[in-house]
């Protein structure tokens, strides 16, 4: 299995930062690899060590943010649902409409749904 094939079945299965270290740097490798990885791809070349560790790095930096971002974006949902069911029950609801069509209608308006 190729590199690029290994990346592919990393990206399709599992939530690992992958920087690719290749010695080609066709335009049809460079092309097929663009939006496979969001981590970099670093041309083999002797004595770029400190480079490529450099590199890595930041794609653990870079993973890490994107974790945090993540947990906070689902976080903040979270709280802006429980939010809006809570306001629900704190105004007067219209008398054709119950309070589960009108907690329907107040999450809708708060998540933009």
């Amino acid at each position: 299995m190729s590199g690029l094939e290994t990346t592919r079945k990393l990206h399709a299965n599992l939530d690992i930062p992958v920087v690719l270290h290749s010695a080609y740097n066709d335009r049809e490798t460079l092309r097929s690899t663009q939006f496979m990885t969001k981590y970099g791809y670093i041309y083999k070349t002797p004595g770029n060590q400190e480079f490529v560790l450099a590199h890595i790095e930041m794609a653990f930096k870079l993973i890490e943010r994107e974790r945090m971002f993540r947990d906070l974006s689902a976080h903040l949902h979270h709280s802006l649902r429980t939010e809006a069911c809570r306001g629900t029950a704190q105004h007067d609801h219209p008398p054709h409409r119950g309070r589960d069509q009108c907690a329907v209608g107040c999450r809708e308006r708060v998540l933009g749904q």
